[in-house]
């Protein structure tokens, strides 16, 4: 049958139960559900899954992609991203911090600018 999941659940219906009504986020919720679903046979289409979730098929396969590959811990992982690389490095962040807190420190930008591009020009 077309469409047909082939996931083994690990988690018996009681403990997926107890994660669901303790569940700390919306997501984490959404996705324990699906596993709920999946394993008391409600739903077993992804399309299905997608439709009551309100939710794209590619995010329940990527979901249940996860999950094969790290169990329900790695489903349930947050991840974050990287961020952006700091123009400043953190040393001279760190003097700038201490700097921007004596009483007689600079205020104006352009001051600021000149004393960053010395102490980083005092780095390299």
């Amino acid at each position: 049958m077309a469409n047909k999941l082939q996931v083994q659940i690990q988690e018996t219906v009681e403990e997926l139960e107890h994660r669901l009504e303790r569940s700390a986020t919306a997501v984490n919720k959404e996705k324990l559900l699906v596993l709920y679903w999946l394993t008391t046979k409600k739903i077993q289409k992804r399309a299905e899954l997608a439709t009551m979730l309100k939710r794209d098929s590619s995010t329940i396969y990527r979901w249940l992609r996860a999950y094969k590959q790290g169990a329900i811990t790695e489903l349930l992982s947050i991840k974050k991203a990287p961020g952006k690389t700091p123009h400043i490095p953190p040393e001279v962040r760190e003097k700038l911090i201490k700097k921007l807190q004596e009483p007689e420190g600079e205020t104006s930008y352009g001051k600021l600018q000149l004393w960053l591009e010395r102490q980083s020009s005092k780095r390299g």
